[in-house]
Parts: structure tokens; sequence; C-alpha cells
């Protein structure tokens, strides 16, 4: 299911205080880096991703195949920084759905 534009903004927002909870460092997309990003969407829905100043990844395109990687949608960058959200099933309050109560 793809995200809305209004959901995007949405998400955008509820990110704003979020910090990077995973770093890409120059290793770049190793299989444990992934791991790691697959593990934290499944336990958070929405999260961070800071590229490191050293790395050889760009947010910009790396982050829109970080997320086609993990079938994930790319909400946003900023600066160094890639969010991503993807729907799980693990959560107990999906993100999404808390946002459209507001």
């Amino acid at each position: 299911m793809a995200i809305t534009k209004q959901q995007i903004k949405q998400l955008k927002g509820s990110a704003h205080h979020l910090k990077a909870i995973i770093q890409a460092g120059k290793e770049g997309m190793t299989e444990q880096f992934l791991k790691g990003v697959e593990d934290a969407l499944k336990s958070r829905e929405l999260i961070k991703v800071k590229f490191l100043e050293h790395s050889e990844l760009h947010p910009g395109e790396d982050g829109l195949i970080l997320a086609e990687k993990l079938g994930a949608d790319l909400v946003g960058t900023i600066g160094s920084v890639v969010i991503l959200y993807r729907y799980s099933e693990k959560v107990k309050t999906h993100i999404l759905d808390a946002l459209e109560q507001e």
C-alpha cells in the first residue's frame, strides 16, 4: 500500500523529534546494516537513518535504494538523514492509525 502525500506530511511531522537510530558507514549497505534497518522498521515503523560524512552512500539516491530493498517508503531526506516508514504487524499502535485519529 502506497502512502499518500498527506500521510507523508504527517509522518515527517512525527519523525521530527526522532533521533537517527542507525548509521550508514563506510562499509555501505552490508547485510548487517540491512538487518539492523529491517529490525528497526519491524519494531518502530518510522525511523531515521543517518548517512555518515565519510560514507560513500548518498542519502538521496541510496535512501531510495534502501527503501526499495526493504519494502519501505522513503518519507523524506533532511541533509544526511533519511526517514523511512514501513507498516509492521509487530507494533501495538500503528503510527498512521494514531495520526488519523488526531
